[in-house]
């Protein structure tokens, strides 16, 4: 008879682990211990079992392997006491963990089986669009359609290095995943509904250039911005992956044709593009770089613009502050070309200046792209050209339309890792809305807090950069790599690569949570403070 204190009156069904251990190694079950071993084994994988239940508030699968894997383990374990521990990890599901587990799970798979899929159409194809469609396919809740204008998909913060070394191109610029739609949104089908708060528009089908129609329950508006060419292809243009390699080298050629080339613009694009210039022709390319501001990288903090500053001029480059151009000499504003006669364009500034240069980009900014909710519904746009969203990034006045990225009117910055962040945003409150559930506000649904963490890679060519993570600045060799890392990361995500978006996915989450407590600009105990970091000109001077 077992007496230790530990357990005594418990009936012996119900003994402790330590005592069950002890019990069957002083009787000599050697067998049982093998099943104790098991047991453990299972613990560990309680704690994966709660991972992916918090994953699965954003990717929907957490509970599902949950239950699965508490299924698998009551049906192996005959002891009641230990199915009930894995019932505690999941409640929602406690019928599963019943004796009947058989007919509770065929039950389930049967009302799986007769729910119809809610269809979900994303409309854009770059970054916050692929990121959202992959976040939404998980689990097989939705049927998602991807549309997007262009054919390919583009890693845009290499595409300055494809300017100089157009070689990149063939990593950088890949194809649309198979099944995506190449046409351009129009327009949305809506429905109008009477409610206590006003008139509001359900969006039910999403009209396309070809004059295709597809029904749709939720939508994602992730159209992105347009941007000078060559820097970015033209947003609303058919193409492939093959013709946009070509613009590349027809532009790479056009620059190495130039003696002398002027960026207009110190901010990230503009500064990244002359330093690609220098780390490759050096000084033998005369290079002049003009801000109106007083400083480069100005939405960064000051020491980016003062590392900046002197890797462009240790290399040659001219650094024009505090000045704008005024008279462009009949250069273009929307593109880079070279002068028609093969000499020079001039231009003046504010300030008199006269500039000299037989190429000239304009790296001002670009422009939100909204096309179909300006059709559907103009109110809904700001004074920016950006969709009005609210901190669910629901679409104001349209019910089931959210848009992120470039072309959300949202204070903060326009960069790979922010349209990333309002995507896993979104596929959760897309989630949150079909389910039944309350949607979460930005940013703290993602990020923890109130604020978005700023955090920014810019290159000076290959092997230096600055980074930004929050109020940290880093200059050398570090960032570049990290730079590195993020590309290769980002490219072999969108091409498919096995495990490499769960990779993504885990580097997000860890900047997210360092992001928090790291570094802070107002730190995290202080509720009383007012940060006034306001993105102004998140379109302007990228």
């Amino acid at each position: 008879m077992h007496s230790c204190p530990c357990c005594r009156g418990l009936p012996s069904k119900r003994k402790s682990f330590v005592c069950e251990t002890k019990l069957y190694r002083s009787e000599g079950r050697y067998k049982h211990a093998a099943r104790l071993r098991l047991r453990l084994v299972m613990v560990l994988l309680i704690f994966f079992c709660y991972f992916f239940k918090w994953r699965g508030r954003v990717h929907g699968r957490g509970r599902a392997r949950g239950c699965r894997v508490a299924i698998i383990f009551g049906c192996a374990d005959p002891n009641p006491l230990w199915a009930s521990y894995f019932l505690h990890f999941s409640r929602r599901d406690t019928h599963l963990y019943s004796r009947r587990r058989g007919e509770g799970l065929s039950r389930q798979m049967e009302v799986t089986a007769n729910k119809a899929r809610c269809s979900v159409v994303v409309v854009g194809g770059q970054f916050a669009g692929r990121r959202a469609a992959r976040l939404l396919e998980r689990g097989g809740e939705f049927d998602v359609t991807l549309v997007d204008a262009k054919g390919f998909w583009e890693y845009t913060p290499g595409s300055l290095r494809c300017l100089v070394e157009p070689g990149a191109a063939r990593r950088l610029v890949q194809a649309q995943p198979a099944g995506t739609l190449t046409a351009a949104a129009v327009n949305f089908e809506v429905s109008e509904e009477e409610e206590e708060i006003g008139k509001m528009k359900t969006v039910r089908s999403v009209e396309l250039s070809d004059g295709t129609r597809l029904p749709a329950d939720f939508v994602v508006l992730a159209t992105g911005s347009s941007y000078a060419s060559p820097i970015k292809a033209v947003h609303d243009k058919a193409s492939c992956a093959d013709e946009r390699r070509k613009e590349i080298l027809a532009a790479h050629r056009v620059l190495d044709a130039a003696p002398s080339v002027l960026v207009v613009g110190g901010g990230t694009v503009g500064v990244e593009l002359a330093a690609e210039i220098v780390g490759v022709w050096g000084r033998t390319k005369a290079v002049t770089l003009v801000t109106p501001h007083g400083r480069l990288l100005e939405r960064m903090p000051p020491r980016a613009g003062k590392l900046a500053t002197n890797w462009l001029q240790s290399k040659g480059v001219r650094v024009i502050l505090n000045d704008r151009i005024d008279d462009w000499g009949g250069a273009p504003t929307d593109g880079a070309a070279l002068e028609a006669s093969g000499g020079k364009w001039t231009l003046h500034t504010s300030k008199g200046k006269e500039l000299h240069a037989s190429l000239v980009y304009p790296c001002v900014g670009g422009r939100p792209c909204a096309a179909p909710a300006k059709r559907a519904m103009s109110s809904a746009l700001a004074p920016c050209g950006g969709v009005t969203v609210d901190n669910s990034f629901q679409v104001v006045g349209l019910r089931n339309v959210f848009a992120v990225g470039d072309c959300a009117a949202t204070a903060e910055e326009k960069n790979a890792l922010i349209a990333d962040i309002n995507a896993t945003a979104v596929a959760a409150n897309i989630r949150a809305v079909y389910r039944g559930e309350p949607v979460q506000a930005y940013p703290q649904s993602v990020c923890g807090t109130e604020t978005v963490p700023s955090i920014t890679v810019v290159s000076l060519y290959k092997w230096n950069a600055v980074m930004q993570f929050n109020k940290l600045v880093l200059g050398g060799v570090l960032p570049a790599f990290i730079k590195w890392f993020i590309q290769t990361l980002q490219v072999h995500s969108a091409r498919g690569t096995f495990g490499v978006t769960h990779l993504w996915d885990l580097v997000e989450v860890t900047n997210l949570f360092l992001a928090r407590f790291l570094f802070l600009t107002t730190p995290f105990w202080d509720k009383s403070a007012d940060p006034e970091e306001s993105q102004n000109g998140a379109h302007k001077q990228r």
